[in-house]
């Protein structure tokens, strides 16, 4: 260590930085009696003239270069390692056009357009990625692709996505890694509205019956929606989804009940509705379309029906999947 400072007391590091601004008079800043500050070492007097002092910044090192004319000064601080962690959002397409999330069943997903990023303390030093989609359907499982450390999106195309699917993106800084999935998931309509007593009415009409409910949401599940009842003095509520999602209880208020499920039989050679099958008959499944524009899908429907015409103006009804 120079001279000027072979008496400090205070701050004398083991591993003196030299600054190619230090004084060549004794002057150990921060000595007792010293004008306080940063301690200024003098460098060696074998230093080439005019060398240029470079701190470089390491892992969990941060360096702020607080120089001036006069004094090189850089402050170093311990900076915790923060671990690498990802987000992803995707976006699934038809024919260009971006679905909603469930995606009515039927569609054809062609296209998935994938972007992440990295919280912003790792997102320079990530040095490996991959990316994997796993589709649903019928469609195989397409190529993946090699991704270069500073990518942060990708678009799958030429896909045939008709069921779930998901996509995974992985990456690391050598330190840590992180990944996250989104998903691609498919529904179909639950649709609720009036109409005149079903019981009356021909199975074989219930495809135009089901395409006048007022009400079609893409749905998952019946658990936990509800409804306002509303209609005429002959209307009652007429409630329709996927029989795959299960029975449902329907409670208005405090009071359960007041729906029932409405089956298919055949009496007599002819399709017809009931409450309750009589002896020996056999429920038969109801088909309905969902009448998807980008590609119509059917499947077997539950029907419920309110057991009195609907009166507007009641307490909403909660359905619950039992």
């Amino acid at each position: 260590m120079a001279d000027n400072c072979d008496n400090c007391s205070e701050r004398n590091p083991s591993t003196p930085v030299y600054s190619q601004a230090a004084p060549t008079a004794n002057d150990c800043q921060g000595c007792a009696g010293g004008s306080g500050g940063n301690q200024i070492i003098q460098p060696p007097v074998d230093q080439v003239a005019g060398k240029t002092t470079e701190i470089i910044a390491g892992f969990a090192i941060a360096v702020t270069d607080l120089s001036d004319s006069l004094v090189d000064r850089f402050r170093i601080d311990y900076q915790a390692y923060e671990n690498v962690s990802v987000n992803l959002i995707i976006t699934a397409l038809a024919n260009s056009v971006a679905k909603s999330l469930p995606v009515l069943k039927g569609t054809v997903i062609d296209e998935i357009q994938a972007i992440w990023t990295y919280n912003a303390a790792r997102d320079n030093d990530i040095n490996t990625q991959s990316i994997d989609v796993i589709p649903g359907g019928s469609d195989p499982n397409p190529a993946n692709p090699t991704l270069g450390a500073g990518d942060r999106n990708y678009d799958y195309t030429s896909l045939a996505i008709t069921e779930d699917a998901s996509v995974q993106i992985q990456g690391g800084d050598g330190q840590t890694s992180d990944s996250d999935t989104e998903s691609i998931t498919f529904g179909n309509y639950l649709a609720i509205g009036v109409y005149t007593n079903l019981l009356f009415e021909s199975p074989n009409d219930i495809q135009t019956i089901f395409d006048t409910l007022a009400s079609k949401q893409v749905k998952r599940t019946q658990n936990n929606e509800s409804f306002d009842a509303y209609g005429a003095s002959d209307e009652h509520m007429v409630i329709m989804y996927p029989a795959s999602w299960g029975e449902s209880l329907f409670t208005k208020g405090i009071f359960s009940g007041g729906y029932y499920r409405l089956k298919k039989v055949t009496r007599l050679g002819s399709p017809v509705f009931t409450v309750t099958l009589q002896g020996g008959e056999v429920e038969e499944p109801v088909t309905i379309s969902n009448s998807n524009p980008d590609g119509a899908h059917s499947e077997e429907y539950y029907i419920y029906m309110s057991e009195y015409p609907a009166r507007t103006g009641e307490i909403p009804t909660i359905i619950t999947a039992i």
